[in-house]
């Protein structure tokens, strides 16, 4: 599986990335794992991204006074520097974009989009993603296969439908989970409208690109920050282990609501979904870990 929050940098560059770690150790580090000469001669990348981020939390103690009965409990704010890590896939030389699991906050700099502009010298921006017209386009094209999640907000509320539900005419608005015939095969993901994409069926980074290029980008535009985030480290819910989601509907299986209807479908293991190999035949290789 390959998923993450697209970002574009506001221009492609001329060079492929390469890694970059400090002699002591030290962190912020960027390792290319793997380079692929593409579609057109164009390097696909894909790699992890090592640094810091800033969290603030709270000391606490009790404070004792002369007295035995002098004594009282007392808070402080502190901040506590982090390690984290995530893992990309970058086209930075042709359509500039970078597909990262894991963005470490809403902000424009936030880990690791400050990494990446300061290898690159370019601006990394957030993409978000009109669901409306992609899903209307897919239809429209009859190439939109089995939609078995729709997400949509009709004014009145949020509104989430699966299988069935999930077919009616209705357009998705936040975001939709698919099966798409493209490039003789068959592709499977979910797509949100703050960016986040997820492929459940595909490990390489220059299929991945090429995809969201293809059938993706052109209805991509710079975020506003209105759409609702849908990726790790940009809330306090936990992450789910299949779609990478962070969600509050993840349960002791470790899966989203969405992911755990899914896996259900697909015949997923009635112990807690420990039966990978379930998973990963259903998904033609997408098991947790990928």
């Amino acid at each position: 599986m390959i998923a993450g929050t697209l970002v574009q940098l506001e221009e492609p560059i001329d060079v492929r990335l390469d890694s970059t770690f400090a002699d002591d150790g030290s962190l912020p580090a960027l390792e290319v794992s793997t380079t692929q000469d593409s579609f057109d001669g164009r390097p696909v990348q894909a790699g992890t991204v090592a640094g810091t981020v800033m969290t603030n939390t709270e000391d606490v103690f009790v404070s004792h006074g002369p007295d035995d009965d002098d004594h009282r409990i007392v808070t402080e704010p502190s901040e506590a520097t982090t390690p984290v890590a995530t893992d990309w896939v970058a086209d930075v030389t042709g359509t500039g974009l970078i597909a990262i699991e894991s963005v470490q906050g809403p902000g424009k700099y936030d880990f690791p989009l400050d990494l990446f502009a300061a290898r690159t010298g370019r601006t990394p921006e957030r993409l978000e993603i009109d669901v409306e017209k992609l899903h209307m386009s897919w239809t429209d094209a009859g190439t939109l296969g089995d939609v078995w999640m729709r997400g949509a907000d009709g004014g009145d509320g949020a509104t989430i439908d699966y299988h069935q539900q999930a077919s009616a005419d209705e357009p998705a608005t936040i975001g939709f989970g698919f099966t798409r015939p493209w490039n003789n095969t068959v592709m499977e993901g979910v797509v949100y409208e703050s960016g986040y994409v997820a492929v459940y069926n595909e490990d390489m980074p220059s299929a991945f690109v090429r995809f969201v290029e293809e059938e993706l980008l052109a209805f991509t535009d710079v975020a506003d920050g209105t759409a609702d985030q849908a990726t790790l480290g940009e809330s306090s819910d936990p992450e789910c282990d299949r779609c990478g989601r962070e969600t509050d509907t993840v349960d002791d299986s470790g899966y989203c609501m969405v992911c755990r209807d899914k896996v259900d479908e697909e015949g997923g293991s009635e112990d807690g979904y420990a039966n990978l190999d379930t998973v990963t035949e259903a998904d033609g290789g997408a098991a947790d870990g990928e």
